[in-house]
């Protein structure tokens, strides 16, 4: 059975968030007494900051803790920050990625925090990250898609099938789909040559377990058959908004332990709201009622919903 979590009392005026489980899977087991690193056992949340008064933020988790440690990555990187509106991060063989709006780019170890690299200044204003090897990337902006070379930690040329503003971006059954303000545009990993491309499609994307992609339309879930690339309606009862506006990571959620996903019901904004729904697939009545409301006071704000893979959690960040 899934189990909830809920994160309240957030600082009102962070605008993004961002899950991401550092904790081992089996096959990376290490010896009981060895340790990767303080931050290897629980998740961090990534704020984007207030705007015009401070830079984005790294907060942790820790399995257990019940408390949330507030900007670790600061305390681990002294007189280093990160860059304005930091909207997006993830982990990446190893190293955390976290990609702001303006300013640095910044890689660290995901185990430690530590900073491992960092570029001054992004060619567009910075939106997601997808790594494909050791050695290459995409980066999403508001302006095209980077190849990013890691090892030297720089952008090259954009690729020529994607054009404007790009936000999330996922791989699966190699192709990559790339949520665009105009739609999702999906790419052959090989040579990244256009395969599909369709419209009205206003969110970023989750893996379920099976392996299709989800994402949603203002109508509800769509679902893309990883084989095929055709697509398939969940009518939701309410509409269902983007943040192309001001952009950050909203998507649905899928659990890893059952044939299911997670949505928020937020503004048009890409924030309010405090109802949750749960679609269980193929069983449409499941998601006629919210599964979950958040206290009453409390409204979503950002990313709202993330999946805890490790226990099974579904994490909700709430502000007052």
């Amino acid at each position: 059975m899934l189990r909830r979590r809920f994160s309240f009392g957030l600082i009102p005026l962070i605008v993004s968030v961002c899950l991401l489980s550092v904790s081992c899977k089996k096959n990376d087991a290490i010896p009981e007494q060895q340790s990767r690193g303080k931050y290897e056992n629980g998740f961090f949340i990534v704020n984007e900051g207030w705007f015009g008064h401070e830079n984005g933020s790294v907060n942790f988790y820790a399995y257990g803790a019940d408390t949330l440690q507030t900007r670790v990555f600061q305390a681990e990187n002294p007189g280093k920050d990160l860059g304005v509106t930091t909207e997006y991060a993830t982990i990446h063989n190893g190293k955390l990625y976290l990609v702001s709006k303006q300013g640095a780019f910044v890689a660290t170890d995901a185990y430690t925090l530590k900073e491992t690299n960092r570029l001054d200044k992004l060619p567009a204003d910075g939106r997601a990250f997808l790594g494909l090897d050791e050695n290459t990337a995409l980066l999403s902006t508001a302006n095209g898609i980077y190849l990013f070379n890691l090892k030297t930690f720089t952008p090259g040329s954009t690729l020529s099938t994607v054009t404007g503003q790009v936000g999330d971006m996922a791989k699966a059954n190699g192709n990559i789909y790339i949520s665009q303000s105009s739609g999702v545009s999906i790419l052959d990993a090989n040579g990244y040559a256009l395969q599909k491309k369709y419209a009205g499609l206003i969110q970023g994307f989750t893996i379920a377990k099976d392996g299709a992609v989800w994402t949603a339309n203002s109508k509800g879930l769509v679902r893309f058959n990883s084989q095929t690339l055709d697509t398939t309606q969940v009518i939701l009862p309410f509409t269902s908004y983007g943040s192309w506006f001001a952009w950050n990571a909203l998507s649905p959620v899928a659990s890893t332990k059952e044939a299911a996903l997670f949505m928020a019901k937020v503004a048009s904004y890409g924030a309010g709201g405090n109802t949750i729904y749960k679609y269980t697939e193929g069983d449409i009545n499941s998601v006629q009622n919210p599964f979950i409301t958040v206290p009453t006071g409390q409204s979503f704000y950002g990313a709202a919903l993330r999946y805890d893979a490790k226990n099974n959690q579904l994490v909700v960040t709430t502000v007052l």
